[in-house]
């Protein structure tokens, strides 16, 4: 699998894109949404309460290849005026692309364009 992209794509004022086949999907939840099976799953694995109300932003990259396959998931809340990033998880074959980085930028990003 051969991928590249530059920490330029993450200034801003530039698209935040990961090049094809990686795709990113990001979805709003504010505090009254109740949260979907699979991203309620996703959080309490990594230890987060999800009765306690607080809007997140949840991303997923998606491999698009011959079978689509989640390479990485994401959440990020705001408490108190800051971004907290409550969970993130990258299977390990996609460990060399350096994911986690992208997904802090963007997470924040996010959050800092809607405040």
């Amino acid at each position: 699998m051969m991928l590249s992209f530059h920490k330029t794509d993450l200034l801003p004022g530039s698209p935040r894109f990961l090049p094809y086949p990686l795709v990113v999907a990001a979805l709003s939840l504010g505090a009254g949404v109740p949260l979907e099976g699979g991203v309620a799953d996703f959080l309490h694995q990594h230890g987060i309460d999800t009765d306690v109300a607080r809007s997140r932003w949840y991303l997923e990259v998606w491999h698009r290849g011959d079978v689509d396959e989640i390479a990485a998931k994401a959440s990020f809340a705001w408490q108190d005026g800051s971004v907290i990033p409550e969970a993130v998880h990258i299977e390990p074959d996609y460990h060399g692309l350096n994911l986690e980085p992208y997904l802090l930028a963007l997470g924040r990003g996010l959050w800092q364009t809607a405040h």
